[in-house]
């Protein structure tokens, strides 16, 4: 069923020009899974990484994998697609977008953000946590950025 999703961003990001593939590493991403992902990582001029609840204890593997993604001397982009708790453990990524859905449609505005047809814009309709800070938010109620 994931594997769909990846597709579906590939498959609309290649529709635009550029040459993708798309890797499914799952919920909890191996060591190996990890490796891999950062194998085709340094291969590729840019890196999506799509997240989904990754911030739950069993998800770890997907965290590991946004923290070595980070250290790609290449672009990465990250995006939630479910709810936006996941920024709260990217904090090593320069950017996050978050797209409440998994659903074509979401892969379709997602793509025409990152190439730059469409503005990233909204709000946080909830506060995220900051979870090295238990108590305090990384981002509050209302956070959004766009231009």
């Amino acid at each position: 069923m994931l594997h769909g999703i990846f597709r579906a961003l590939a498959d609309r990001i290649s529709s635009r020009g550029p040459r993708t593939s798309a890797q499914d590493t799952g919920s909890n991403p191996d060591r190996r899974s990890v490796d891999t992902a950062m194998r085709a990582a340094r291969e590729h001029g840019t890196t999506v990484v799509l997240t989904s609840d990754a911030w739950e204890e069993d998800n770890s593997g997907q965290r590991d994998l946004l923290a070595a993604l980070s250290g790609v001397p290449r672009p990465v982009i990250a995006a939630a697609i479910g709810d936006p708790y996941d920024a709260g453990h990217g904090e090593q990524l320069p950017a996050w977008l978050a797209t409440y859905s998994d659903k074509d449609v979401a892969m379709e505005a997602l793509a025409r953000v990152l190439f730059g047809e469409r503005p990233p814009r909204g709000r946080l309709p909830v506060a995220v946590p900051d979870p090295q800070r238990p108590g305090e938010d990384r981002y509050p109620f209302g956070h959004g950025l766009g231009w």
